[in-house]
């Protein structure tokens, strides 16, 4: 999403957003991305995606 390629999936777009969250708490300053956007977070709802799909 970094590189700025078009998004074509669900997915695309909740990561497109997600990479737009953790820019603007970096430019605000904080320390840390938001915690709904780590890692597991987002590995939980996939995997909760795919298990209920």
């Amino acid at each position: 999403m970094k590189s700025g390629k078009e998004t074509s999936c669900l997915i695309d777009f909740w990561m497109q957003e997600a990479v737009k969250e953790i820019n603007a708490a970096f430019e605000a300053g904080e320390s840390s991305p938001p915690w709904h956007t780590s890692d597991i977070e987002i590995g939980g709802h996939i995997f909760d995606f795919v298990l209920a799909a």
